[in-house]
């Protein structure tokens, strides 16, 4: 299964003991699932020495994965902007280009809508993980290779 880490919860997640994360910690360490990441989320998330650590230390033991700028930037240049509500169209763009249908994320409700939506992500669906009770969400398929 893939997943996408936003940056408002990344150190909550990756660092932090937040029960909220907790199923998506287990499931790490068990190599259950994998983060994909890159282009601008890359650059967001390594502004916290931690969690760029972290993402190396993962990214090391095969559970996550660096996705190519280019791979991004070619899926961010078939994006129809004007369906984007957040200003956050290059993680609709990584999750198209990683095949990552689940979102981890806090409070932003507008990527979240653009995240769901399905005249931007489609095939499956794409799907919010925000606490604790989403767990079911982490058994998603992931074609990532």
């Amino acid at each position: 299964m893939c997943i996408i880490i936003d940056n408002d919860v990344a150190a909550r997640v990756l660092i932090l003991d937040d029960p909220e994360f907790e199923p998506i910690r287990k499931r790490l360490e068990k190599s259950r699932i994998r983060i994909a990441y890159g282009g601008k989320l890359r650059d967001e998330l390594y502004g916290n020495l931690g969690v760029r650590r972290q993402l190396s230390r993962l990214d090391s033991a095969g559970r996550a994965r660096l996705v190519p700028d280019q791979s991004i930037e070619e899926q961010f240049a078939l994006l129809d902007l004007t369906l984007c509500k957040s200003n956050d169209a290059h993680i609709i763009a990584l999750a198209r280009a990683a095949k990552a249908r689940v979102l981890i994320s806090g409070g932003d409700r507008k990527l979240h809508r653009d995240f769901k939506n399905p005249k931007l992500l489609s095939n499956p669906a794409g799907r919010v993980y925000q606490k604790r009770e989403h767990w079911r969400l982490l058994n998603t398929p992931c074609d990532m290779p």
